[in-house]
Formats: structure tokens, C-alpha cells, sequence
């Protein structure tokens, strides 16, 4: 009964139900601007960083420091890039011509079912010795719970490195990176 009346609320057949990309037949929405699209993106984003981070650390739990490039679906607004890329990590920036050179975290694929989440996101690995590609690429599908609070991961699931399917890089304009260009920062 609960499910169904966040699922119902006025005005909104489809509220809190989303499929990126979109699922051919299917009439849920495919809004990624719309919330909690942004919020569930950036949760598991940030898990996903912290847990894989774009470069070594040497100590267990510390927090890399190196920036790290975010390859966002194509129809999100500068609103929702520049919101998930401040909100992820001081050191993230939006996939630009200027950022497209450093480790890129990829958001293939987002599901939204009320109070349930899923976001699959490509990782660079960078830690292999003897790459025969670089970077090779792993898949993270991140389950999500939230809605009422914050959204927070209650699983992960990782897919063999090098088998993933990488996105096209989704390049937005330098100004919609909050964190300011890549080029500045050298």
C-alpha cells in the first residue's frame, strides 16, 4: 500500500519511476534531470570514487586526491551536470575537451523505482600491472535506497574488468564544470 502511493502521487503517474536509457515500448519515464535522478547519481557516484579511486592510495580508507573525469547521460541539463559534479567530490570534474584526458567514470545506465535504485557505472582501472589497454574498464552496478532521506548504497555488484561496453563520451561545455577547467589546475 505504501509503495504504491509514493508511486501515485498527484500529477505524476510515473513519479519516482525511471529507465536511462530508455527501454523501447515501455512508458516509464526517461527524465534524468527530474529528481531523484540527480541525487541517486551522485550517491553512487561518490560510493563508486571512494571505493575505486582514479589512482592509487596508500593507505586503506584514505581519499585520493587525483581529479577524475564524469561521463554524464547526454540529455542531462547543465543544472543536473554541474549539481552531481559538485556535490560527488571536490575533485570531480564534467567530461569537457579539457578533462577528457583523465581516468573517466561513465553513468551507463540508471533505474528508479520509488524508494529503489540501480546505477551502473563504468570505472577506470588503473591499478593493473602489465595493462594491455589503458585504462582497462569495470562494471559497478550500484544498488540504491533512498528517497524519504538520503540515498545510500546497500549493495554493489562487479562485472569482470575489461568486459564492459564503454559509452560514448557525452562532452559538455567548459562552463558547466563548477570545478573550473583541468587546464587551470596544471
Amino acid at each position: 500500500m505504501l509503495a504504491g502511493s509514493l508511486l501515485a502521487l498527484p500529477g505524476c503517474p510515473t513519479a519516482g519511476l525511471v529507465n536511462y536509457p530508455e527501454i523501447p515500448g515501455d512508458s516509464i519515464s526517461n527524465s534524468v534531470n527530474n529528481p531523484p535522478v540527480p541525487q541517486v547519481v551522485t550517491a553512487a557516484l561518490e560510493y563508486t570514487v571512494r571505493r575505486f579511486p582514479p589512482a592509487p592510495v596508500r593507505t586503506l580508507g584514505e581519499i585520493s586526491t587525483e581529479p577524475f573525469a564524469v561521463n554524464l547521460p547526454a540529455p542531462m541539463s547543465k543544472e543536473s551536470v554541474t549539481r552531481i559534479i559538485q556535490d560527488c567530490s571536490p575533485h570531480a570534474r564534467a567530461l569537457t575537451e579539457s578533462s577528457k584526458s583523465l581516468p573517466v567514470y561513465h553513468v551507463s545506465r540508471i533505474i528508479v523505482r520509488g524508494g529503489a535504485a540501480t546505477v551502473d557505472i563504468i570505472r577506470p582501472v588503473l591499478t593493473l600491472p602489465d595493462q594491455p589497454t589503458n585504462p582497462l574498464y569495470q562494471g559497478v552496478s550500484v544498488n540504491l535506497r533512498g528517497l524519504r532521506g538520503p540515498w545510500t548504497v546497500t549493495s554493489i555488484r562487479q562485472f569482470p574488468v575489461g568486459s564492459p561496453d564503454v559509452p560514448a563520451n557525452s562532452i559538455v561545455p567548459e562552463d558547466w564544470d563548477p570545478h573550473g577547467n583541468v587546464s587551470e589546475e596544471k
